[in-house]
């Protein structure tokens, strides 16, 4: 027995209506930035400690939602002697977003560090919330990467660290409570 005319309708309008609501949702999937590797790490002509020191999120529709605007303090300069500008941007969006948080320290691996240079995944490794001192095993770990002695892969400065990677920045902290009301005094008739 076949089925009556309204029930294929029925079906058709179905797949119809799942392709639209397909089309008209926003594709989430994305090629986020490959990690930094040795290669570029070995190739970076400028690399230096620096804290981020402050960051502003951009106002969007002016400027690209999920751009974050940082100033740095540069700790130490391992390689290069091009000036090193205080101010940086990274993206934090949910595609290919990069988690830097205030306060912490990074080493970066940029071709320059020009006003406004973009620190990603790519480009920067995360240190810690502690600043590093100079013997500390990450910063001989990462003389030994500049120095061509071992391969960044191989160390535990990128092994594990899934920190720089995110898809949102945290969220931002709760309001302050307000003062309490006064208590409302019952009156005497």
């Amino acid at each position: 027995m076949s089925k009556p005319p309204v029930a294929y309708a029925m079906t058709a309008a179905r797949w119809l209506a799942l392709a639209m609501l397909s089309a008209a949702l926003p594709a989430l999937a994305c090629t986020p930035a490959p990690p930094l590797s040795g290669v570029a790490a070995r190739e970076a002509k400028q690399v230096f400690v620096f804290q981020l020191t402050a960051s502003r999120l951009a106002a969007p529709p002016e400027e690209v939602e999920g751009t974050v605007y940082g100033e740095i303090r540069v700790l130490k300069v391992l390689r290069g002697n091009a000036a090193i500008s205080p101010k940086m941007r990274f993206y934090t969006g949910v595609c290919a977003g990069t988690r830097l948080d205030t306060g912490h320290y990074y080493v970066a691996f940029v071709p320059d560090a020009r006003p406004g240079w973009w620190a990603s995944q790519g480009s920067v490794i995360h240190l810690g919330a502690s600043p590093p001192l100079e013997g500390d095993a990450d910063m001989a770990e990462v003389r030994k990467v500049l120095d061509g002695r071992i391969a960044l892969e191989h160390t535990s400065l990128i092994a594990g660290r899934d920190f720089v990677a995110s898809g949102w920045p945290p969220p931002p902290p709760l309001p302050l409570p307000r003062k309490a009301a006064k208590p409302i005094k019952p009156r005497m008739k």
